[in-house]
């Protein structure tokens, strides 16, 4: 999978709310993506939007919107001071939001403060 990323201008992923209300939390692909420094646009479905802020770590349209999703889309693909901006932000968001390292020791200083003596 990194491979792909290595090559892609641009990663798309259209997420929606299931007939049975199913739905996507942040999918571990687009945190890769932005990791990877390949710019991402989704959808504003469930929690995406708290990693892909659109206009700053990447673009959001609504579900089921595929003018607007082409939109963002095109968008992403000819501005390329945009693209440098979302690029340079996702990365940072990824690894301020998701290191693994910190994220550990955060979640035991929880536990700790909450552990009964």
């Amino acid at each position: 999978m990194l491979d792909h990323f290595r090559h892609c201008d641009l990663f798309v992923l259209s997420c929606q709310v299931a007939a049975n209300g199913d739905r996507d939390g942040i999918p571990n692909v687009l945190v890769e993506s932005l990791a990877m420094g390949v710019p991402a646009v989704s959808t504003e479905v469930s929690a995406i939007p708290e990693l892909i802020e659109d206009g700053k770590t990447g673009l959001l349209a609504p579900q089921c919107d595929a003018d607007r999703l082409a939109e963002a889309i095109l968008r992403l693909l000819e501005n390329t001071e945009l693209r440098r901006y979302v690029i340079e932000n996702g990365r940072a968001s990824v690894a301020e939001k998701f290191d693994n390292s910190r994220n550990t020791v955060e979640l035991a200083d929880i536990f700790t403060s909450h552990a009964e003596i």
